[in-house]
């Protein structure tokens, strides 16, 4: 993405010193001195990224803000006020722009806005290519000559006989039931029998007793899924700026996987303390789900990738998205088709590798 700055400011001094400062971190800056003309060239060559004065003549920066606000492509929008403008700022960021600076500030400082506004650009066209597909799919599932003509074309036996396989492979692999089962085997084969008691291998048996932790686990795994679908569990009512938080301090929990492979988490900032709606959750689980959906974002994503974490407020619900580059294996990329109706069930994922170093649940099918 170009990273392209529109800056709107009357004070011509002013203006040619920040857009100096700018362009000393390769920023491609554009300048204009009013709301109108600011507009014009919006118009003519759209920016990632728009600084607005608030008070200018010809067109003022409120009314300049709420014309980028019309835009499909609207960019993202810092305003500069002074500190008697913050009721206004409040208003125009509950209406969409994403941050301000109070005049004077220090070059550091709109460095490091800026930076963050880019982030939040690059977030805003992902969440828009995502609402998009979400169209796309929305459209293709109401088509309903199109999945009666999916469901006769299906062979299910062969579906359902592959998911079986899969799942047999699932616990197989790894450290799981399936190799503390051959150890146990080996074991019986290795031991010797000296009287009341088996002579057997210190490092063999050091072997079994890791692998009946990690059975264990599973076990401890299966009981507490039973137990979120069978039992009533325990909601209170957070408010949505507190729900961010939450997600925000679990994927700091797992930087330290994130090295791994050179990846990087990136989240939309907190700016939801304007909403004043709660929603019912339960944390506990809440954060246990949000990190395996991490874990596997970033076991399953490429080297030196981006993950994007989307946290976005409908009417009368939150709804988390989780973005990265999937690992491309063979002639597999994303979802087949004949799977496309079976991806939200258990035990599925799309990849054979298991990478055993980042601790996910791993209950799920291969194919």
């Amino acid at each position: 993405m170009r990273k392209k700055i529109l800056l709107v400011d009357d004070d011509e001094i002013f203006l040619e010193c920040i857009k100096n400062a700018l362009e000393k971190k390769d920023y491609e800056v554009s300048t204009a001195d009013n709301g109108e003309d600011g507009l014009n060239k919006f118009n003519k060559n759209s920016f990632n990224l728009v600084i607005t004065d608030i008070y200018m003549p010809v067109m003022d920066g409120v009314q300049f803000i709420n014309n980028l606000l019309l835009f499909e492509n609207k960019p993202v929008i810092i305003a500069q006020s002074v500190q008697s403008d913050m009721h206004l700022v409040i208003e125009l960021m509950q209406n969409g722009i994403y941050d301000y600076l109070l005049k004077p500030y220090d070059i550091p400082e709109l460095y490091l806005k800026v930076e963050k506004a880019f982030e939040m650009a690059e977030l805003r066209i992902l969440k828009e290519n995502l609402e998009k597909e979400r169209e796309i799919r929305n459209s293709h599932m109401l088509n309903w000559n199109k999945w009666k003509e999916n469901i006769l074309k299906r062979d299910q036996d062969k579906i359902e006989g592959n998911l079986i396989g899969n799942i047999r492979t699932s616990f197989s692999q790894g450290t799981g039931i399936g190799t503390l089962l051959s150890t146990i085997s080996i074991v019986e084969k290795k031991s010797k029998e000296k009287e009341n008691h088996y002579e057997v291998n210190k490092q063999l048996m050091n072997f079994l007793f890791e692998n009946a932790k990690s059975a264990t686990h599973i076990i401890e795994v299966l009981d507490e899924i039973d137990t979120i679908q069978t039992s009533a569990l325990e909601l209170k009512a957070y408010f949505i700026s507190e729900v961010h938080s939450i997600l925000n301090s679990v994927s700091s929990q797992v930087k330290e996987f994130e090295k791994m492979k050179n990846q990087t988490l990136v989240m939309c900032e907190n700016k939801f303390n304007h909403f004043s709606y709660q929603v019912n959750i339960n944390a506990d689980y809440l954060e246990k789900a949000f990190k395996e959906l991490l874990l596997n974002a970033i076991k399953f994503s490429t080297h030196n990738s981006k993950i994007y974490i989307l946290f976005e407020v409908k009417s009368n619900y939150v709804l988390i998205s989780i973005l990265n580059t999937p690992i491309h294996e063979g002639d597999i990329y994303g979802i087949q088709p004949e799977y496309s109706n079976i991806i939200f069930e258990p035990f599925f994922r799309i990849t054979k590798l298991v990478y055993e170093s980042i601790p996910t649940l791993d209950l799920v099918l291969l194919w």
